[in-house]
């Protein structure tokens, strides 16, 4: 009499083969991943040695572009080509009534060594990922920074306020007093006043003035009554 045994057979459920197949396809994911971070962060850390004491392309201050550039190269540029900040005025209006302040008065200039710390940081400050995600998205789509403007602060908040004094009127109050002859009273009615609120109109000022894109500006006034 001849015995046989019965050799189990294994077997994977659905379920499992579906998760080895996920976790397959996220660790290919993950690998791809890590690859093109680790050949990106190799170009852009290539790049920033070959742009040493140079400005990485795609940087712009101001729409001016800076690429290739030393700092004094690059300072030289945007001397040149932005735009003036001596031109324009701060209108201020109340029914109908105006008074203007020359943003000339005011001292207004470019800060131009904090404009190209913004640019020569581009793709060098952070750490590495940082460094890497800048200097591709410079690349790509280019980093512009906005300038940086300084003006007179004091000077700015003096003029606004001798500006919005135009405006105020004084309140009086009601009066009554005899008259030369003994008999009679003479009065004057009381009369309310107004001035004008310097915070919010010394805040739009001030964004204006501190705005390389801003040639002026209108001010619309609110008034309290006095």
């Amino acid at each position: 009499m001849t015995s046989t045994t019965a050799t189990p057979e294994t077997t994977l459920s659905l379920p499992r083969v579906r998760r080895l197949h996920w976790q397959a396809v996220a660790l290919a994911f993950l690998v791809t991943i890590a690859a093109a971070f680790a050949i990106a962060a190799g170009f852009v850390l290539g790049l920033a040695q070959a742009y040493d004491g140079r400005v990485m392309p795609g940087v712009r201050v101001g729409g001016v572009e800076l690429a290739g550039l030393d700092r004094r190269a690059a300072e030289a540029r945007l001397s040149e080509a932005l735009p003036s900040l001596a031109s324009g005025e701060l209108e201020f209006v109340l029914e109908g009534e105006s008074h203007t302040v020359p943003l000339a008065a005011i001292g207004r200039q470019y800060e131009l060594q904090a404009s190209l710390d913004q640019a020569y940081a581009v793709g060098r400050s952070g750490n590495l990922v940082e460094r890497t995600l800048d200097g591709v998205r410079s690349l790509l789509r280019g980093t512009t920074f906005e300038p940086t403007v300084r003006y007179d602060q004091l000077l700015l908040t003096t003029l606004v306020d001798q500006a919005l004094a135009g405006f105020d009127v004084p309140a009086v109050d009601a009066t009554a007093s005899l008259a030369d002859d003994g008999f009679w009273f003479t009065s004057t009615e009381a009369r309310q006043g107004r001035r004008m609120a310097r915070v919010p109109a010394f805040a739009a000022a001030a964004a204006v003035a501190g705005s390389a894109q801003s040639r002026g500006g209108r001010i619309e006034l609110v008034s309290e009554v006095v």
